[in-house]
């Protein structure tokens, strides 16, 4: 079997060698078709015993690629980019695929591209192509740009590759693309053929990816919507990807939520196993605060990421934040096992994401021991490596445990190597090493001049209690922070003094916080610390200044914002027990904002916690005026 690989070069002589690296094993021939370059790319193909064509660009990537398959001698032939190669894996497998493929008589192999974005280093999406197939003289190239394998007079018959055949394109990343001008080259091309064929839905979907480049949405949405109407397309996976544009376009232009609703439904009814717009109704759901439909959405895109679909997709990569926030979601409700188990799932496809193993280390710091944590830790972490040791060492450090830091800490084979770093200083502020802290956190503030760094210093020297030590450092402090230390009425910085509450509080330094209270009043930072307290699960104080804000401002708050905070306030008295007041406190409420969703939410987990199904059945139908397509509202009435 003869394989012939076909490349179109312009300037690619960085990109080539990996390229053709990838091929010289069983390609029998290797073409390249070169439109004009000007740097070494001619020479690298010739150290591959490439045959080099030249072609004079005619503004038709098809003419060119035809041009390629023209010269080709062998049976099948792979068409790779200069910035694509294949990945290791498919080498193995490319020769056992196409006796396959020749066995079964097909004349197409289907394969997936995986998009790689270089400068973030990550897998930015895959999506499934065609760029191996018989050298037939009825398969070629149409379109000008974007163009596609096609055959000429009869079905297409694909051998499915795709677990097998992964092609990694290089070129993909923004920056990339703006340097290479593509977007307005593409369009001046699209145009032209969109005056011949002015009703092609391709023309449209890629005229509209085209403006999405140039981040003009108005005219993406515009000629989406037109490859919508047109529904004349054949390429695979064309109207996913479209449809992922215009709901895109729509989140950009900030149309209402009803109608990106709409349109993420109609989505969803044509392609009921894309994952993607399972994340994007589970966006929308989670920012209109319905926490439970959220969950049901991310779940329903999570289990099909792991399907290969036959559109572009990012659904797989983007799995592990999926996960993270659906753990976020449960712990939002108290649901404890079910957000540990998501983020233990996100950090088994990617250890290193930071915001899972924090939250799942949040929730073992309240409930379970150190030495206990460790185990679960141990199982997702070599706590040999000294990569994962410093990971670990931050995590526990940021959540405040203690028993997990001091641990970590102790297995640095050269704790030097973090001498300078936040992390060495707020670990001593953690064990209560406070002149050591201030002094670490000294010398970061001379060489940062950050506000975060000086404030830290100057809590770590109030709570050291040495006088002498807060007299030597007064010279770097500002007017405003010898104010606050001074507890004056006058000249505190509101950003310095928020700085300041957040520190005591995460440092469980009730008492020395309290003694700013009156501060806290004068200077309006009673909302700020409230919040503070309710991030670190300090509820009895996060409800005492709830309501000492509420009081203060409750003839200047909307009805909407004091709904919110009474909301806040009901989920502090649910997590403390006191369900009997929550429940009052939701109803209150609703009574002022009736169109938020999180009201009714709440009291039905209380209602259905208490096995009140009467009650629960008058809230549900009440918060169906509002949300007649909440999945949870509508399982409510059903069961």
């Amino acid at each position: 079997m003869i394989v012939s690989a076909c490349v179109i070069t312009k300037d690619e002589e960085h990109n080539l060698p990996d390229c053709l690296e990838s091929i010289k094993e069983f390609a029998s021939e290797i073409i390249i078709v070169d439109t004009g370059s000007t740097d070494g790319t001619i020479e690298v193909a010739k150290k591959y015993q490439a045959s080099v064509y030249h072609f004079d660009w005619i503004d038709d990537f098809s003419a060119a690629r035809n041009f390629a398959i023209s010269q080709a001698k062998g049976n099948w032939i792979i068409f790779l980019d200069a910035d694509e190669y294949l990945s290791q894996d498919s080498m193995k497998h490319i020769m056992s695929i196409l006796n396959k493929a020749e066995e079964q008589k097909n004349e197409f192999v289907l394969g997936v591209i995986a998009n790689i974005d270089k400068v973030r280093h990550q897998t930015v999406n895959v999506s499934p192509h065609i760029r191996i197939f018989r050298n037939d003289p009825s398969i070629r190239y149409v379109g000008a740009i974007h163009e596609r394998v096609m055959k000429n007079g009869g079905p297409m018959k694909i051998f499915d590759a795709k677990d097998q055949i992964t092609i990694i394109h290089t070129g993909y990343s923004q920056e990339i693309v703006q340097s290479k001008n593509k977007s307005e080259r593409n369009l001046q091309l699209l145009f032209k053929e969109w005056d011949n064929h002015p009703n092609r839905s391709d023309l449209a979907f890629y005229i509209s990816e085209s403006y999405m480049i140039n981040q003009n949405f108005e005219e993406a949405l515009t000629y989406a919507q037109k490859a919508l109407q047109f529904q004349n397309a054949t390429l695979v996976g064309l109207y996913e990807k479209n449809y992922v544009n215009l709901i895109n376009c729509m989140i950009k232009l900030e149309h209402p939520n009803s109608k990106i609703t709409e349109t993420i439904h109609a989505a969803i009814l044509s392609h009921p196993e894309y994952p993607d717009f399972y994340f994007f109704l589970g966006d929308i759901y989670r920012a209109s605060n319905r926490t439970r439909d959220a969950i049901e959405a991310f779940h329903e895109g999570i289990e099909r990421s792991t399907k290969l679909s036959m559109a572009q997709s990012s659904a797989y990569f983007n799995a592990t934040k999926v996960l993270t926030i659906i753990g976020q979601l449960y712990l939002s409700l108290n649901e404890l096992p079910q957000g540990v188990e998501s983020f233990v799932r996100s950090l088994q496809l990617d250890k290193l994401n930071y915001r899972s193993l924090t939250e799942m280390l949040k929730v073992f710091s309240l409930h379970e021991s150190w030495e206990n944590t460790l185990s679960v830790i141990s199982s997702l972490y070599d706590v040999r490596d000294p990569r994962d040791i410093l990971l670990l060492l931050n995590a526990t450090v940021e959540v405040g445990n203690k028993g997990l830091a001091s641990h970590f800490y102790g297995l640095l084979k050269d704790p030097t190597i973090i001498g300078q770093s936040k992390v060495y200083a707020q670990y001593h502020m953690l064990q209560g090493k406070y002149v050591q802290a201030a002094a670490l956190f000294q010398n970061r503030f001379l060489q940062s001049n950050h506000i975060e760094d000086r404030v830290n210093m100057v809590v770590a020297a109030i709570l050291s209690a040495d006088v002498t030590y807060l007299d030597s450092v007064s010279h770097l402090m500002t007017p405003s922070l010898l104010a606050l230390i001074n507890r004056a009425e006058q000249g505190i910085d509101p950003e310095e003094f928020s700085y300041f509450i957040h520190a005591l509080i995460r440092l469980n330094c009730w008492e020395q916080l309290l003694e700013y209270a009156e501060l806290i009043d004068q200077y309006q930072q009673l909302l700020i610390t409230a919040e503070c307290f309710y991030e670190n699960q300090s509820y009895n104080f996060a409800i005492e200044f709830y309501q000492f804000y509420l009081e203060k401002e409750s003839d200047t708050l909307t009805k909407s914002t004091a709904s919110t905070i009474l909301i806040k306030m009901a989920k502090c008295l649910y997590l403390l027990g006191d369900w009997e007041q929550a429940i009052s406190l939701l109803k209150e409420a609703q009574m002022l904002n009736p169109n938020e969703y999180a009201v009714y939410e709440w009291q039905l987990s209380i209602l259905m916690r208490v096995r009140d199904l009467a009650s629960a059945a008058q809230v549900s139908q009440a918060a169906m005026q509002y949300f007649p397509d909440s999945p949870y509202l509508k399982t409510i009435i059903t069961h």
